[in-house]
């Protein structure tokens, strides 16, 4: 109506310039339609109070209280194409949802939605419990045992949610290792624990969400044992605590192996591999793993996994460095070729700083010094082509010595860098006033 009536007295008179602001507005509003909600929010919201408790990653083992974002996929599309299709018609239609007068309402209908699509769930689990053939179709739309499990954690969380919402609200947002705010946190959390035991696996995943690393789930455990002994800390129930930061730790080799799918991704590797090393170091200096068996087998596990995918990022180093630095009439290196040279070098650096966490000291001793002597010899061949290559071999030549500078910082340092810039230099100047040929 608004537009309408704007273009009305457009055409009869001249508008001034803020009645054209508004009129261009208008007409920019009404070319996108009428605001709709989007369907795929109501399934995040109705998944909400489980947000604690979701991971992406799918971990080896079961772990209880963490729910993998897969299984959430599967319940969901189980619930409105299997158990509850009518029920979950109208908030998958747009124009549906778009009755509702908010946001606010339409949340106040999904808690009423949620507790009947549990409560539905729980019927049907319980209900093919003595049928193993249906039992298994049941699990198999669920997405398979592992979807399963996870239903059945967030039928003892839904009951569990005010509790542990209450006391998340006496812990500090953000909790820092060490500092004052991991103090509060424990201080909390072991009175909960002692006052009801039952419900610390599910306390140990939410406050997980809270926390900057799993030493403090660690420290937890501790001061519920009180003791830092695992032999004692294994008798109470705060021992779920080790396995979730376990978990983290888990998590963290996962998410490495998801990056180095990326062939261009360099920062995302290096920032895993410290938090990783950060993880275990933490962990291995509040807790002495070697007198449980089952933690410390666990422990070795995720060590030999991370040794073994580093080890395949920096085991072909050196014929990465040789492609990327050698320039000559039959070769030129590609941006892949650099890539991939950066890219072995800086995960390199990173694993020599937090070899401790890993089982990689003969490999990265044995990779270190061949790697430098690569980058010695071959920029050295680079430098003194610069002095008399002309024409594509010269630009070429000084690209590769672009890569032979950062490939230099990241092994020997920014000082070994320098020189080596202030030699470049020297060297492209000794040729500078040479034309161009091809």
């Amino acid at each position: 109506m608004l537009l309408r009536t704007l273009e009305q007295a457009g055409e009869a008179a001249h508008l001034d310039e803020e009645l054209k602001l508004i009129l261009d507005a208008a007409r920019s509003a009404s070319s996108k339609g009428p605001v709709v909600p989007d369907p795929a929010k109501v399934k995040g919201w109705f998944f909400e109070p489980f947000d604690l408790f979701v991971i992406d990653e799918r971990l080896q083992r079961k772990q209880e209280g963490l729910i993998c974002a897969d299984s959430v996929e599967g319940i969901w599309s189980y619930l409105i194409r299997k158990a509850m299709p009518d029920t979950f018609a109208h908030w998958l239609d747009p124009e549906i949802l778009h009755q509702y007068p908010g946001e606010p309402e339409m949340r106040q209908a999904l808690r009423a939605l949620r507790v009947a699509g549990f409560a539905e769930l729980a019927r049907l689990d319980r209900e093919t419990q003595g049928e193993p053939k249906a039992r298994q179709r049941f699990i198999a739309r669920l997405g398979g045992e592992r979807s399963h499990l996870d239903l059945l954690d967030m039928l003892a969380i839904q009951d569990r949610l005010p509790s542990i919402e209450r006391l998340l609200g006496r812990l500090p947002s953000g909790v820092i290792a060490s500092e004052t705010s991991e103090r509060l946190l424990v201080e909390q959390v072991v009175s909960f624990v002692v006052e009801q035991p039952g419900e610390s696996p599910w306390v140990a995943a939410a406050i997980r969400s809270r926390i900057a690393s799993p030493v403090t789930l660690a420290r937890v455990a501790i001061a519920v044992a009180g003791s830092s002994d695992t032999v004692d800390i294994r008798r109470t129930p705060a021992s779920c605590f080790i396995d979730v930061a376990l978990a983290c730790v888990e998590r963290s080799v996962i998410r490495y192996e998801q990056i180095r799918r990326d062939p261009k991704e360099i920062a995302g590797l290096v920032q895993e591999i410290k938090r990783y090393h950060d993880m275990v170091r933490a962990l291995t200096t509040a807790l002495e793993f070697d007198y449980d068996a089952t933690w410390r087998q666990t422990l070795a596990g995720l060590r030999k996994q991370m040794s073994d995918l580093v080890t395949l990022d920096v085991e072909g180093i050196v014929p990465s460095v040789r492609r990327a630095l050698r320039v000559d009439d039959k070769e030129r290196p590609s941006q892949v070729d650099e890539i991939e040279a950066i890219r072995a070098t800086s995960v390199l650096v990173a694993v020599r700083k937090c070899k401790d966490s890993l089982a990689v000291n003969e490999m990265v001793t044995r990779v270190t010094t061949t790697t430098e002597q690569s980058i010695e010899v071959l920029g050295q061949r680079l430098l003194d082509q610069l002095r008399k290559a002309v024409g594509s071999l010269r630009t070429d030549s000084i690209a590769a010595s672009d890569t032979l500078l950062k490939l230099s910082e990241l092994m020997f340092g920014e000082e070994h860098s320098a020189i080596l810039r202030r030699a470049r230099e020297k060297a492209m100047n000794a040729r500078g006033s040479l034309p161009n040929a091809g």
